[in-house]
């Protein structure tokens, strides 16, 4: 769960890169939604942080709420904050509502400007559609074979949901692993609510993307088998009598 503590009474972790003492430091609040309460964290320049419900203290993104202070009252919310919520409430609801343009700072979470890349580059997948590993590596100027580094990001994702890193699947299309609360049964529940199929390697030509093309070509290949199997034998009938 969100763990409901101040910055005062939690030492703040070594492992975890933050600002020097006379940057501004972080703040957090809850946003509602149907699935329970979403931590947000926030600095001066920006968005740092998105927790889904349930999120693990001791996770990257737990310790950067622990790390935050609760905002005292409205005043303290960025002018972002509503907007935001309205959004997280959508989305999680299974409303389509566009996502809103924020200043994101992912300094505080230690992001290297490879992983800034591909959460560019994941942001713009579409509501509902999909993109595999070796696709967003292409998209950031790499090969195909720095999937497994494209996923190693995704893996260290701070805002999950704000950059849909549930959209992005192996590369036959099977889902893989999602680092939210809740793991690949997370990931299938935002797929669903976006209105994409639970099982995106069993997709035809509704997928997207390369995916989409491979699952079509490995669709129209068992098409052509049962084709052939349902041929009568050379010199048989149809039909009997």
């Amino acid at each position: 769960m969100i763990p409901a503590v101040e910055a005062r009474d939690v030492a703040r972790p070594k492992h975890v890169l933050c600002r020097p003492c006379s940057e501004p430091e972080l703040r957090r609040a809850q946003a509602a939604s149907a699935w329970g309460p979403v931590g947000v964290v926030w600095s001066g320049r920006g968005l740092c942080c998105l927790l889904l419900p349930g999120e693990p203290s001791a996770g990257r993104r737990g310790v950067l709420w622990s790390a935050a202070r609760t905002a005292r009252d409205l005043a303290e919310l960025p002018p972002w904050f509503s907007e935001l919520s309205v959004w997280i409430a959508a989305s999680l609801a299974g409303e389509a509502r566009a996502r809103p343009e924020l200043p994101l700072d992912f300094e505080p979470a230690g992001s290297t400007p490879f992983q800034r890349a591909v959460y560019a580059a994941t942001a713009r997948i579409p509501r509902g559609a999909l993109r595999s590993y070796g696709e967003v590596a292409r998209a950031v100027g790499r090969p195909p074979s720095a999937a497994r580094a494209v996923g190693g990001a995704l893996a260290r994702n701070p805002v999950p949901l704000y950059v849909p890193c549930h959209r992005v699947v192996g590369r036959r299309g099977a889902l893989t692993g999602f680092s939210a609360p809740g793991g690949l049964g997370t990931k299938r529940r935002l797929l669903a609510l976006e209105g994409a199929p639970s099982a995106p390697e069993r997709w035809g030509g509704s997928a997207s993307g390369a995916v989409g093309a491979r699952c079509s070509r490995r669709a129209a290949r068992a098409g052509n088998r049962s084709a052939r199997a349902a041929r009568p034998a050379p010199g048989s009938s149809a039909g009997s009598g």
